[in-house]
């Protein structure tokens, strides 16, 4: 029957219809793929605007057939470019998407159309350059201004770590690698970096001036720092290890207590502080340990700039003065008031021996009671 039906003109007709299905199919299937793929999009750019001037003619606004403008549909909508226009950076007709340079195989049948669009698309990559160029300059001005700001702001404790290295590096490129040497190098970086970091907490100057001084400064410190550990190395290798605890009986709590009582003394009671006392006692302990002026005037222009950044006074001029006052006046001063005020506690103690009246009071409270006589008066006389 189905043999038939096929002999038949129904069949017949039948099958021709379905292979023309099939046909027609397999058309499409090619059609589908070669839109896909780079050749269909000359195919589709031209239908998609053609059918987006027809809808722009439907809508009212104008470019309808007969309109003018030198084109069947007259002015083109916004965004619709004439036929056969490329857009705007893209590749002529067989050139590679990506803004790629012009094939050659077609400049080798365009070879006008290819220097012109050669020229165009070295120009776009100029443009890139450029624009590149200036995001990384950009950037790396940011950058930098960020790292001084960063460094403008700790200005003292980049000069200290500056001059402290300078500072070391030369004592010990100079006096080899012993170990005094190394410890005058650290005390001496020490004292740099202590100077600046006091300025820091001081409230440094902004521009050149607070580069400047802040410079000053650890320079000073670092002089410092080398002056008391040399001092510190003199008397070590004078008494020895030994020794050391000695004279601080009998010597070192001298200056401390005698130096803590100037302290609550001579400073009003609203700018004392547990740091003030501590380095007055500290600084009291150790000058009157050490044998050596200058070592002795180090330590008080150290403990001067500690008391003047606590109360936000600290320049370049603090420790030179208090180096200057206890160098040229305190040291000689002192030894000539020691002088006088035996002399005339002497006589005092004497004359009153006459009168019947017998004191003798412990050597421990003289010579504390010494000092700090010593330190009201060279304080009213020189603002010591």
């Amino acid at each position: 029957m189905l043999r038939r039906w096929m002999r038949g003109s129904k069949g017949v007709q039948t099958l021709e219809w379905v292979a023309l299905a099939l046909v027609v199919l397999a058309l499409i299937g090619a059609v589908t793929a070669w839109m896909n793929g780079p050749g269909g999009v000359q195919v589709a750019a031209p239908i998609q605007q053609a059918l987006q001037r027809y809808a722009w003619c439907l809508e009212g606004a104008g470019g309808c057939p007969g309109a003018g403008g030198g084109s069947p549909f007259g002015t083109n909508p916004p965004g619709v470019r004439p036929p056969g226009v490329n857009p705007p950076g893209g590749n002529p007709p067989g050139n590679p998407p990506g803004g790629k340079p012009p094939d050659l195989g077609w400049c080798v049948t365009h070879p006008g159309d290819c220097l012109s669009n050669l020229g165009k698309w070295a120009a776009d990559k100029w443009e890139d350059v450029k624009r590149g160029a200036g995001q990384a300059w950009e950037g790396l001005k940011s950058t930098a201004e960020g790292v001084w700001k960063w460094l403008d702001e700790h200005k003292g404790i980049v000069a200290g770590v500056v001059v402290g290295l300078a500072a070391a590096g030369l004592i010990l490129a100079t006096g080899g690698l012993a170990l005094p040497v190394v410890l005058t190098a650290l005390a001496a970086g020490g004292g740099a970096f202590l100077f600046g970091w006091l300025y820091q907490q001081s409230g440094p100057k902004p521009g050149l001036q607070g580069w400047l001084e802040a410079f000053a400064l650890a320079g000073i410190g670092a002089v410092m720092g080398y002056l008391v550990a040399h001092g510190g190395a003199m008397l070590l290798k004078e008494v020895g290890l030994s020794g050391i605890l000695r004279l601080f009986v009998s010597k070192g709590i001298i200056g401390g207590v005698s130096s803590g009582i100037s302290y609550l003394i001579l400073t009003p009671p609203d700018q004392r502080s547990w740091i003030g006392a501590g380095v007055a006692i500290g600084s009291g302990i150790i000058t009157e340990m050490l044998a050596w002026p200058a070592a002795k005037a180090a330590v008080v222009s150290i403990a001067g700039a500690i008391e003047a950044a606590r109360r936000k006074e600290l320049t370049w001029q603090t420790p030179v003065r208090a180096f200057g006052q206890s160098f040229f006046l305190e040291q000689p001063g002192s030894k000539v008031y020691n002088r006088v005020f035996g002399r005339g506690v002497g006589k005092g103690l004497g004359w009153l021996s006459g009168k019947g009246i017998s004191i003798s009071p412990p050597n421990f409270v003289m010579r504390v009671a010494n000092r700090v006589s010593w330190d009201v008066i060279k304080s009213k006389l020189f603002g010591m």
